[in-house]
């Protein structure tokens, strides 16, 4: 597909532009990329991705001015992967390539995130909470389970922490 226009132009990656420190930057690049789709139409983006990692304060710090930027920009955010999301081996739902002594073929489950609720809540839900706060409007579920339930079907982190403790 030709690019439209006379050049290209590419927005930086986020980890990209977090690790600039720069909160004005930040803000700005996704609200320049919210402005891009609602020019398209687009009324929700996939994103921002909101993880844990070894510095959540500072991912908080950059998910809030990124999912404001993007809802300042008139499109809705789709915050994602809701929580623990931290493996990629066996996200796949059926199993070509692993030994059949991890898992039978053709049969998955998701790996589980097993963590405590100080873990939960010092590590894995800050930048959601950061992301709730400037208002994200979506979210979605990590590929794992979450202390031995499916993401989607955790009663605890959906219901009880996102809505009960965050309003989400």
């Amino acid at each position: 597909m030709a690019c439209p226009g006379a050049a290209c132009k590419q927005f930086p990656a986020g980890i990209t532009t977090a690790a600039t420190w720069d909160r004005d930057f930040i803000y700005a690049r996704s609200y320049a990329m919210g402005k891009e789709y609602c020019d398209l139409e687009i009324h929700v983006a996939m994103g921002m991705v909101t993880v844990g990692g070894t510095n959540p304060y500072d991912t908080g710090i950059a998910t809030w001015h990124g999912v404001k930027g993007m809802m300042d920009s008139g499109v809705q955010i789709c915050s994602k992967h809701v929580i623990a999301y931290e493996y990629e081996t066996f996200r796949n739902p059926t199993n070509f390539t692993e030994p059949c002594g991890i898992y039978n073929a053709s049969e998955q489950v998701p790996i589980s995130s097993n963590v405590d609720e100080n873990t939960t809540h010092d590590i894995h839900l800050w930048s959601f909470a950061e992301a709730v706060s400037a208002v994200t409007t979506h979210k979605m579920c990590a590929y794992n389970a979450i202390n031995d339930t499916h993401s989607c079907a955790n009663s605890e982190s959906n219901n009880g922490l996102l809505k009960a403790e965050f309003g989400f």
